[in-house]
């Protein structure tokens, strides 16, 4: 079979596909219309539905995430502060060890 013939007979075929598969197009498409818009009512509900409950989530995330921030202040606070205080007794104790004696009288 050559090259002509092979597309003539493609040709053929892709008509006689397109003929019956029109009918079966046309009528798919009426009853689909009445599907999809049902399908496209239930889509936009369900949307609105998770669009307020993402709100709601982002909301208690926020304050979440509030609390978390005060928490980490608080916990780096009382590092200084701890750091502060060894500093300090760090420092006495040196001092104690290395003051000079004041001799007796």
């Amino acid at each position: 079979m050559n090259r002509r013939d092979f597309l003539s007979a493609a040709s053929r075929g892709a008509t006689a596909a397109a003929a019956a598969a029109t009918p079966v197009v046309a009528t798919a498409s009426l009853l689909g219309s009445d599907l999809y818009d049902r399908l496209a009512e239930q889509l936009a509900g369900t949307r609105d539905a998770l669009s307020g409950r993402i709100e709601t989530l982002a909301g208690e995330l926020g304050d979440v995430v509030g609390r978390v921030d005060r928490v980490e202040l608080r916990q780096q606070l009382l590092l200084y502060l701890l750091l502060l205080s060894l500093f300090l007794d760090g420092g006495f104790a040196w001092f104690l060890a290395h003051a000079p004696l004041v001799p007796p009288v």
